[in-house]
């Protein structure tokens, strides 16, 4: 009996568990799986291939490889080019196995019971770097699809445009280099700058061409749809009426949109692509354009107990006087009679007017 309770403590040496030392080994299956690390390479240049490792890390202290059983993200078909993988920064061809594309930037995944891990990748060329960055107004409202380009320097040529909230990233700069930031409506910036690291980032604050009108407040909104797409949609359809808050920060907006009739699929509310330039206004509807030709529309209109109305698009206008006069080049929806019934229609002039 001495003898089993000193192997007891041996046995612990070797990773067994005594239950209050009455020689009961702990279940397996009381372990809990804590996290998944990734960990690999942080830098891939573009065209070699790269290996990485999933390791699962459990609640007793000890971890284990799961690197052929964990499922991979990005795959080689979610890459936006299926022929060739030139047109993506990275992907995995087998589990832990990548091939670098072009320049660029990607979060790896490793999903394994549950659990993820994650670890940002960036594809460059050896001795060259990541440069990120903001570009806002002179307010400092962010700006979307600002055009951002390298005149001179390790990196001339490349160019991108700003994401909805005004970020860019380019890749493959280095040392001293000149950028240069441009979007119609606003004054260009040029800027010097020395890039030595993947940690480089820049503000630009553009200023407008023109004062940008005040829009803020509260607007009473009328969406129309056009004449073309008038057939078969029901007059309640024609044209529908909400209250629509502007929020102003320079030359950019959000909106807030309500009517008690307004069912929210999603938030019914828009920071992304709202501008006012002058007295030129675009407002942006969001909606889903994964459906092919089809658009379904984050805003829905409960008509009546069996009938839905909903739009989306993009819209863009000047002031007169006191009003906003916008075409949107967007859809509307319209389900019926709880049947099954469906319209839709997409163009380029439906009306949407913003009154005081």
């Amino acid at each position: 009996m001495k003898w089993f309770r000193s192997g007891c403590v041996l046995l612990m040496v070797l990773a067994w568990a005594c239950d209050g030392g009455n020689g009961s080994p702990t279940s397996p299956s009381e372990l809990t799986l804590l996290g998944i690390r990734v960990s690999g390479p942080a830098t891939v240049a573009p065209g070699e291939t790269a290996h990485y490792t999933a390791t699962a890390e459990y609640s007793d202290g000890s971890s284990k490889d799961v690197t052929a059983g964990a499922l991979w993200s990005p795959t080689y078909s979610e890459t936006w080019d299926p022929v060739s993988r030139a047109g993506f920064a990275l992907s995995f061809t087998s589990p832990g196995v990548t091939a670098a594309g072009i320049r660029g930037e990607r979060n790896l995944f490793a999903l394994y019971e549950g659990k993820r891990g994650m670890l940002n990748v960036l594809v460059l060329e050896p001795g060259t770097f990541r440069l990120s960055g903001v570009v806002t107004d002179s307010s400092g409202g962010s700006l979307d699809d600002v055009a951002v380009e390298v005149l001179s320097g390790t990196g001339k040529g490349l160019k991108t445009t700003t994401n909805n909230i005004g970020q860019f990233g380019l890749y493959g700069l280095a040392g001293p280099v000149q950028l240069r930031t441009s979007a119609g409506g606003f004054h260009a910036d040029m800027r010097d700058v020395v890039v030595t690291g993947n940690g480089g980032s820049e503000t630009f604050a553009l200023t407008p061409v023109e004062t940008p009108a005040d829009v803020a407040g509260t607007w009473t909104m009328t969406v129309r749809s056009s004449p073309r797409c008038r057939a078969g949609l029901p007059d309640i359809a024609q044209g529908r009426t909400y209250e629509v808050r502007l929020i102003q920060q320079g030359t950019t907006l959000q909106w807030r949109i309500s009517s008690p009739t307004l069912e929210k699929i999603r938030d019914a509310s828009s920071g992304f692509g709202n501008t006012v330039l002058g007295s030129r206004v675009r407002l942006e509807f969001p909606g889903d354009t994964d459906e092919g030709e089809y658009t379904s529309p984050d805003l829905y209109d409960r008509l009546s107990p069996t009938e839905l109305f909903g739009f989306t698009g993009s819209a863009e206008g000047t002031i007169v006087g006191q009003e906003i006069r916008l075409a949107m080049n967007g859809s509307l929806t319209y389900w019926g009679d709880g049947a099954g019934t469906f319209w839709y229609c997409r163009t380029t002039d439906h009306s949407v007017t913003l009154r005081r």
